[in-house]
């Protein structure tokens, strides 16, 4: 035999606590909430209950002749959004960020916009390095360069500047989008830097408030000649990766490719490093342009992306061009 209990509210006006009998009425109905638990399903605003909830809220209690809804809690930013202790086992826990105007779940790690209440679409963000954003668009950790004599680059460049010679010539088949793109080979060998092999590129404010399902998408190729051998990955300090964040809530790993090579190995093929374990296990990158993309976990206002290239001696090199984050 099922318990229930049946709430129904006998008018339509609001509930003024600080009348008796009202307050009364309020503190059954509070009370008759908290041993529903024990008794079975609750119905509030009606009488007719359906089989299937546990909990249902009718939308009107007169008839028909007026309608009213849920309001679910409501925090008023993202910081205080943050700051809330939700652990893993509130999966499906909803809140109503005012700042952002989403309404939002929680997936158990984070949180994912249901909706947002705006008339602004998402728009795409796009890099092709067509004008020079260094300082404006994106931050370097070093300042650029290319040294012809030694084929070393960190550099945005339209191929100009690391078009080198004989066996050492660089060679891409395909074109990127444009005429520039960003390359990097033998970074700790560039004029002016002196802060090693591992530098970055930083773009850090980009505008996802209305964005759910988003994905980045980076076009690379990797010159796979040098001295007339195939790429010369090595398993230690050779890698590249892009990493992201969502409202400063730290970085995580989206993208990666290492040398296929395992405990200590040299002179190896570069591939996606699927788990993110230090080994390229996946496609293998080559001199053609091609396009790759991967899921960014999450929703949120802003997001930031961190590129890191370490490549420390000639055939370890990588280029890269219109990268992009959509919404879909």
């Amino acid at each position: 035999m099922r318990a229930s209990i049946i709430l129904e509210c006998m008018d339509n006006r609001d509930i003024n606590i600080m009348h008796p009998l009202r307050f009364g009425k309020l503190t059954l109905m509070l009370l008759l909430l908290a041993i529903a638990p024990s008794m079975g399903q609750v119905v509030i605003g009606g009488t007719v209950l359906s089989n299937a909830a546990m909990l249902e809220i009718k939308g009107t209690n007169d008839d028909g002749l007026t309608y009213k809804g849920l309001m679910p809690p409501r925090i008023p930013t993202v910081a205080l959004r943050n700051a809330m202790i939700v652990p893993d086992s509130a999966k499906g826990m909803l809140i109503f960020v005012t700042e952002i105007k989403c309404l939002q779940i929680f997936n158990g790690v984070s949180w994912e916009s249901i909706n947002c209440l705006t008339s602004t679409p998402f728009a795409p963000f796009s890099e092709s390095f067509e004008t020079d954003g260094n300082g404006t668009r994106y931050t370097l950790s070093a300042p650029e360069g290319a040294d012809a004599a030694s084929d070393d680059y960190f550099i945005r460049t339209d191929g100009a500047e690391i078009s080198y010679g004989g066996d050492d010539m660089i060679t891409f088949m395909g074109t990127p989008d444009g005429s520039y793109f960003f390359a990097a080979q033998d970074i700790d060998g560039v004029t002016g830097i002196s802060t090693g092999a591992l530098q970055t590129m930083n773009f850090t404010g980009i505008d996802i408030t209305t964005g759910v399902n988003l994905q980045l998408d980076i076009l690379i190729a990797e010159d796979d000649s040098t001295g007339g051998s195939p790429e010369h990955w090595d398993e230690i300090n050779d890698s590249f990766s892009i990493q992201y964040q969502i409202d400063g809530g730290g970085f995580q790993n989206l993208f990666a490719i290492e040398s296929q090579a395992v405990a200590g190995g040299f002179n190896d093929l570069p591939r996606i490093d699927t788990d993110f374990d230090g080994i390229g296990d996946g496609i293998i990158i080559t001199n053609a342009w091609t396009n790759y993309n991967s899921s960014i976990i999450g929703t949120g206002v802003i997001l930031d992306l961190r590129i890191q290239f370490y490549l420390n001696s000639d055939g370890e090199d990588i280029a890269i061009d219109h990268i992009r984050i959509s919404s879909n």
